[in-house]
């Protein structure tokens, strides 16, 4: 964000703890599915486009789904055709767009057996933001290269899924330490203190992996050489 944003954001941000945020990227149709280990197709893109119109406001139309936290956002980082093919980016601009603005309207996916959060689809028809609200250069969008770059290693589900873990071990705990039977709380039973202890030691692990990995992501040149960066030993030949 440029300052003039973060001046207006970030206090609304910070003072209020259920202002969420989500970057809207994906769109229908745009799946690989069966097709995965195919190349991408050269030109190939987002269809949401934003144009500027007299004002030199910016105007987006188009459609986007699966959005993570789309439909308790306050704020969205939305990731457009802005009809600038420049070198590497196909015209990629990133614009954020309150949570509310007219023309933008959101409804809920119910997504059966990945409920990890609130995840919904953005409809935008001739929805109007200011032009002050395009993150970074037109054409170039840092943020979303940013994501693409990250996004194998570190993406935010595990993460997600970490803390749905947290929560559920959390709530079982306390549980434990109420539920009474055979005249004492059943954390003091073995078998129930085993069981906590389990799911404790495995919410440890996946936090370190997640840790490491996010690390990884962001410092690439430890690996380069095929080393572990903690004790500098390298894989065997068969590995």
């Amino acid at each position: 964000m440029s300052g003039e944003q973060r001046a207006r954001f970030l206090p609304q941000f910070l003072a209020d703890e259920r202002y969420h945020l989500a970057t809207a990227g994906h769109e229908p149709d745009t799946d690989l599915g069966w097709n995965y280990h195919q190349p991408n197709v050269p030109g190939a893109s987002y269809k949401t486009t934003a144009v500027r119109d007299s004002n030199g406001d910016w105007v987006i139309n188009g459609v986007k789904n699966f959005i993570t936290s789309a439909p308790i956002a306050k704020l969205i980082a939305v990731h457009v055709r802005t009809g600038s093919a420049q070198a590497g980016t196909l015209g990629m601009s990133t614009l954020l767009v309150p949570g509310g603005t007219p023309g933008l309207t959101i409804r809920e996916h119910d997504k059966v057996g990945r409920r990890l959060g609130s995840n919904g689809e953005l409809v935008f028809e001739n929805c109007r933001v200011p032009a002050a609200n395009l993150v970074g250069e037109e054409g170039r969008s840092t943020l979303m290269a940013v994501s693409n770059r990250r996004a194998a290693p570190c993406r935010a589900f595990q993460s997600m899924n970490l803390g749905i873990g947290r929560a559920a071990y959390e709530a079982a705990l306390e549980y434990a330490k109420l539920r009474v039977q055979g005249g004492r709380p059943i954390i003091e039973h073995q078998a129930v203190g085993l069981t906590l202890a389990n799911m404790a030691i495995g919410l440890e692990a996946a936090r370190s992996l997640i840790w490491q990995a996010a690390w990884a992501s962001d410092h690439p040149e430890a690996y380069a050489d095929a080393a572990c960066p903690s004790c500098h030993c390298r894989p065997s030949p068969r590995s």
